[in-house]
Formats: structure tokens, C-alpha cells, sequence
């Protein structure tokens, strides 16, 4: 049995945060987990984005609902500004190569469509078993 990412993408707008969709993210990659939450199962060699900070109080109320219905099947729940993921991949460049995966770029480049303001793009996730 493995362990799978449930990712939000969530822009402030109007004063408040709001649902944009599901993801970007949804496949299973224990490096790029490590990079975003510190997974245990697979230590990298570039440090962690950030410690898990819980669902944000001011979470969409559709990341909420989702988070809620995982109820105990789901852990590790955090939030990624897309400022802090540019600032953490110009930091650690290498980690597109430890990672292979899409997130670096692909999704980044989904991230970066919806705002101009990386500050005002964040990712709310949690993982599974």
C-alpha cells in the first residue's frame, strides 16, 4: 500500500481564499513528498520547503470539505505558497533532477497562470496510506 498526495490549489481574491481546482499534482512521488512535507519514507538530499502547518483557518470551504472527508485517512496536511515553491526551487535547482517529476515544471507553470502574485497562490495538501 502506498502513500498518495491530495492537493488543492486555492488564490486569494475578493479578501478571501478561494478554491481554483483539484491539484495540480495527484501522482505518487516519495522525493518530491519529502521536498513538500518532510516525508519519513524516503529522506532527500535537499532540505524540506517547510515544517506541516495543518488546513489554514482561512481555507476555501470546497479544501475543507475534502480535508474532512479523509477525516483520520488523512495526514500530514500543510500549505505551500507559490512564492515559497519558487523561492525553494531557485535555492535547490538540482531537485528537478532527484524528483523527475512534472511539478517543477509543468505544474509551476499551471501555479503561475492563475495570478501574476505568486503570494496569492498557495497549494493546501495532505498525504494517505
Amino acid at each position: 500500500m502506498g502513500c498518495d498526495i491530495h492537493m488543492h490549489t486555492e488564490r486569494f481574491a475578493n479578501g478571501r481564499w478561494e478554491h481554483v481546482a483539484d491539484g495540480p499534482y495527484d501522482d505518487r512521488n516519495y522525493d518530491l513528498y519529502w521536498v513538500l512535507g518532510e516525508n519519513p519514507r524516503r529522506p532527500g538530499p535537499n532540505p524540506p520547503i517547510g515544517a506541516y502547518r495543518g488546513v489554514p483557518e482561512d481555507a476555501s470551504l470546497e479544501t475543507k470539505r475534502d480535508a474532512g472527508v479523509w477525516g483520520s485517512d488523512g495526514h500530514s496536511h500543510t500549505w505551500l505558497s507559490l512564492a515559497e515553491l519558487q523561492r525553494w526551487i531557485e535555492r535547490y535547482p538540482s531537485q528537478r533532477e532527484v524528483d523527475e517529476s512534472s511539478f517543477w515544471s509543468r505544474d509551476i507553470e499551471k501555479l503561475l497562470a492563475i495570478d501574476a502574485r505568486p503570494e496569492h497562490v498557495r497549494i493546501v495538501f495532505w498525504f494517505d496510506n
